[in-house]
């Protein structure tokens, strides 16, 4: 998952899609995520960054939406100010 968000254009539609398609179910999309942040966060400092997050948050929400059989926008908590804070928000949570 931290390969394909940080070396593919997660922009485009079938990026997430195939990434989707190898997921059988939301709950290993759920626990992948959750294993490619631990892997990085624990390898050591400064491996783990704002910009990796977002990246794999952006993968995971593209492709829990392909299998949701969904195409609403994505919803952010871009006011938080941890980026660890907000990657483990529910999309429907507001962090204010």
């Amino acid at each position: 998952m931290a390969h394909i968000s940080q070396r593919r254009d997660l922009t485009e539609p079938h990026v997430a899609t195939a990434f989707a398609a190898q997921m059988e179910t939301l709950d290993a999309l759920n626990m992948l995520l959750l294993l490619s942040y631990s892997d990085m966060k624990g390898v050591g400092p400064g491996v783990w960054s704002e910009w990796k997050g977002s990246l794999l948050w952006d993968l995971y929400e593209r492709a829990r939406l392909r299998m949701a059989g969904s195409e609403r926008p994505r919803m952010t908590c871009e006011d938080c100010p941890n980026s660890e804070k907000r990657l483990w928000l529910p999309s429907k949570v507001s962090c204010r």
